[in-house]
């Protein structure tokens, strides 16, 4: 009888982990919803790429990337437009972007000028590209084989893919960048729930999403990318580490900045104010930096 009975409890709290776990997705899955995908899509992929691009130039990194990213959305009414339809529920970015390299390490500009690199997003594929390499595109699951066969000399991504890749075992050399210095780049996520949905949910429910939802669950997220990205370096230890210091940093800064000035171009291309986001971007950033 005892067997059965634990046996029930087993069932029923594999019961209560798919519910858990099913309330967790709905949102995600509702902002997909038939009804207001298309629109959605647009207002996500429009929003993201403003947030992600403009706090890329302005030299976000990992450990402050939350309680920036919050702050934009709670206190810029322009950002607070671009979520009408949907609900933010939290922002994250991964970890620094880390060169990995098969035949030599990057302390310099120079050391990249004619090798082939994967890189992860536009706009570092442009600043790749201004740095003398080759910027080579194709998604994370490539990377291994492209190392492989030397069809990349080397990619840039955090160290939390270095596992799933085995790119300690492809390359010899990882090259960061100063840590005092802004991240060569880095991606922003979003997961936001349809705000219809969201709305037509009884005031005890909202309850439950808004206190396990916001700044606090961002954090949770950056921690787990942060842990991650400790794993993954740990791999490395055989390989060669060296940091690219704050002096060529400065450097790529001045060599990005018409990058920089595009993205303010289009950006008000679009009707935003380019400018005043990316300035924006950076009071709250220096506002928040002590958090890192």
């Amino acid at each position: 009888m005892f067997k059965r009975i634990r046996i029930a409890q087993k069932l029923w709290l594999a019961v209560i982990f798919i519910v858990v776990m099913l309330a967790g997705v709905v949102g995600f899955s509702a902002y997909r919803s038939a009804k207001v995908q298309a629109e959605a899509d647009v207002v996500s992929r429009e929003m993201q790429t403003r947030v992600s691009t403009a706090i890329r130039w302005a030299g976000l990194t990992e450990t402050n990337a939350a309680r920036t990213q919050a702050m934009i959305v709670s206190s810029d009414p322009a950002v607070e437009a671009e979520f009408k339809d949907v609900k933010p529920l939290a922002f994250h970015v991964h970890g620094d972007g880390v060169f990995h390299m098969t035949r030599k390490p990057v302390n310099t500009a120079a050391d990249l000028k004619g090798l082939k690199l994967r890189a992860p997003t536009r706009m570092t594929n442009k600043f790749i590209a201004l740095l003398g390499a080759t910027p080579v595109s194709m998604p994370v699951p490539q990377v291994g084989d492209a190392l492989s066969k030397g069809v990349i000399d080397g990619a840039v991504v955090p160290y939390e893919v270095v596992p799933a890749v085995k790119i300690q075992e492809l390359v010899k050399f990882h090259s960061e960048t100063d840590p005092a210095e802004p991240a060569f780049y880095t991606s922003t996520f979003i997961f936001a729930m349809n705000k219809a949905r969201y709305e037509s949910l009884p005031a005890d429910l909202k309850k439950v999403i808004d206190n396990n939802s916001g700044q606090a669950l961002s954090g949770q997220i950056g921690k787990a990318f942060l842990a991650a990205d400790d794993a993954g370096k740990k791999l490395t230890t055989k390989n060669t580490t060296n940091v690219i210091p704050k002096a060529e940093l400065d450097k790529w800064k001045k060599l990005s900045q018409p990058l920089a000035d595009q993205w303010v171009a289009d950006m008000n291309a679009k009707g935003a104010p380019g400018q005043e986001m990316l300035e924006t971007v950076k009071v709250l950033i220096a506002k928040h930096g002590a958090a890192r």
